[in-house]
């Protein structure tokens, strides 16, 4: 079993690889003590744990290099953000130019504030005859409400 510490399960992996080295000299000490047992149980015993310590240090560099690509994927695809960021607001600065141009341009030419005009005063007159509809509806249904 892994010690349980408060800083996370990152902290309690780093702990593994000292707590497999603990064990093994535990049970290599253990072995030595053991008087009645044959050499070779001994030594396949003693062979066996560091076996397993091995495999605990294989898993631990394992694990810092997946830690390290994952860190190295993030930092790719934060410059991958930026890169994306930049070209669009690059690109919006491009049509905000472009508009404020057009716009200029349009205030500039004389006929422009004439034609506004005109458009203007061409859909108040297409509009005004719906509303005098509009208000002699209104008028007839409260005519109809107040009988």
């Amino acid at each position: 079993m892994l010690p349980r510490t408060k800083k996370g399960r990152g902290a309690e992996m780093d702990l593994a690889t000292r707590e497999a080295n603990e064990l093994l000299l535990k049970g290599k000490e253990a072995l030595e003590s053991a008087g009645n047992m044959k050499r070779e149980c001994k030594s396949i015993a003693a062979e066996c744990l560091q076996s397993l310590y091995e495999i605990v240090l294989a898993l631990s560099d394992s694990r810092s290099r997946h830690k390290y690509n994952l860190e190295a994927e993030r930092t790719k695809h934060a410059q991958e953000l930026v890169r994306i960021e930049r070209a669009h607001n690059k690109d919006l600065t491009n049509v905000v130019k472009t508009l404020t141009e057009e716009l200029s341009q349009a205030r500039r030419r004389p006929k422009s504030l004439d034609e506004t005009k005109s458009i203007r005063d061409w859909l108040g007159y297409e509009t005004e005859e719906s509303k005098e509809t509009n208000k002699d509806v209104k008028k007839r249904l409260l005519d109809i409400e107040t009988s």
